[in-house]
């Protein structure tokens, strides 16, 4: 399923900016999905980690990042970003490494994996809030699919307009960005990221969202926002995503600032 294209600034447009060109948005996110079947698990994530550690040691130009989800269906996430489609068409260039690598370790997929899923997403930058987090210090994702009606786009973002501008008032410390699928899920999907240090954060975000956000809402933004919700949403849910570090594939950079988290050991070589 997966081609490995990549990001070594992955981070869902989290990552800090000094690891890509200064002020270049990351506007196109593919993730691909993967379901593993049952009692596979330990099988899977050694060959994961086999694989990601191959395509390391390849010096690929770019990586990924891997997750593993902790609510809804048993799945595994792998995450690319890129500042625009000429990137991402510039990330398929040949790399023997990664080649080499993708021919050894797919074909062990088909005894592990029940389905495979990809999905394109463009930033929907108006919407977002906040400033990038250091992806390298994170370790959590949480992660909102959130289905629009056909024709009720507008109402839908006016309602998020509501939330974004409240959380600019009340000057918020729980970013996030949002991202329409283009390709790979029905249209009118879209998902809300937020990357989080410890799931500590979900503690908090009760408090967060106290007195000085629901003052910034206002009775007629509730108003919007709750006709947004009844109207124009026909399906939300939010689940939480552990990072898995040994399948992932992070820059050089993100690697040294936590390597005890983010290192490779090296791949394991079959002898003729």
């Amino acid at each position: 399923m997966k081609s490995r294209i990549s990001l070594f600034a992955l981070a869902m447009a989290m990552a800090p900016a000094a690891l890509y060109a200064q002020a270049t948005p990351m506007n196109v996110l593919t993730i691909g999905v993967e379901s593993v079947k049952p009692g596979k698990g330990r099988a899977h994530d050694k060959l994961e980690a086999e694989w990601a550690s191959a395509i390391y040691a390849a010096k690929p130009a770019s990586g990924y990042l891997g997750m593993k989800t902790m609510t809804g269906p048993a799945q595994f996430w792998y995450a690319t970003i890129f500042s625009s489609w000429a990137d991402y068409e510039k990330s398929q260039a040949s790399n023997p490494g990664q080649e080499a690598a993708s021919a050894r370790f797919s074909p062990q997929e088909a005894d592990i994996l029940s389905e495979t899923r990809d999905m394109v997403m463009v930033r929907v930058d108006s919407l977002g809030y906040g400033k990038p987090r250091d992806i390298a210090q994170m370790r959590y994702m949480s992660a909102t699919r959130i289905t629009v009606r056909l024709g009720h786009y507008d109402e839908w973002a006016a309602g998020r307009s509501v939330v974004k501008h409240a959380h600019e008032a009340a000057n918020l410390t729980d970013e996030y960005s949002i991202w329409q699928v283009v390709a790979g899920a029905p249209t009118g999907t879209y998902y809300l990221f937020a990357s989080r240090k410890s799931l500590a954060e979900l503690d908090e975000l009760a408090t967060i969202h106290g007195p000085a956000y629901q003052a910034a809402i206002g009775a007629e933004g509730q108003k919007k926002l709750d006709a947004a919700q009844t109207n124009a949403v026909a399906f939300s849910q939010t689940d939480q995503l552990a990072f898995a570090p040994a399948q992932s594939v992070m820059s050089a950079e993100m690697t040294k600032s936590d390597p005890a988290y983010w290192a490779h050991k090296p791949a394991a070589v079959k002898k003729p």
